[in-house]
């Protein structure tokens, strides 16, 4: 009798315990098709756990400058031989490889000049735009194109 009832209980234990496992995997396939769970990098994720990996995109920010002024002003301060405020225009994570970069080439008035004066607006969408440009190279014309990125504060900046 004893062991009869010690082998109901251990029968209602299981019972619960599976049913709580059932619940929970019927709520977490409740939560993905909500769009309250995301998969990511091999992994499940909240969205509030996602925004904390991925910050969130940020869109219809108010221009305050133009890619045109941008590619104008960066172009200027080659021609001045001035590296610090040609950077100024360049995307703060690209900033420091950039200098590298500028270092390396050197004559900076003399890169000012293979950059033409004016660009061309291939698209723009949200806070990309893509921008064409021509120059001479080894006696024939090249094409080529130049990336810009508006910031979080509305500042189009150089994606080189």
């Amino acid at each position: 009798m004893l062991l009869k009832k010690i082998f109901k209980i251990i029968a209602w234990v299981v019972a619960v315990a599976v049913a709580l496992l059932l619940l929970n995997y019927a709520y977490f396939k409740y939560q993905v098709a909500v769009g309250d769970m995301v998969y990511y990098g091999d992994r499940w994720y909240t969205k509030s756990q996602l925004r904390k990996i991925i910050p969130p995109q940020y869109v219809d920010i108010p221009a305050k400058n133009t890619p045109e002024e941008v590619y104008a002003n960066f172009r200027q301060a080659l021609l001045n031989n001035q590296i610090d405020a040609a950077l100024t225009y360049v995307r703060g994570e690209n900033q420091a490889s950039q200098r590298d970069a500028l270092v390396k080439f050197g004559d900076l008035i003399a890169l000012g000049n293979i950059y033409p004066e004016k660009i061309a607006r291939e698209k723009i969408e949200g806070n990309f735009a893509q921008y064409k440009y021509s120059f001479v190279k080894d006696g024939n014309m090249t094409n080529s194109i130049i990336l810009f990125e508006k910031d979080i504060d509305g500042y189009w900046k150089l994606d080189i």
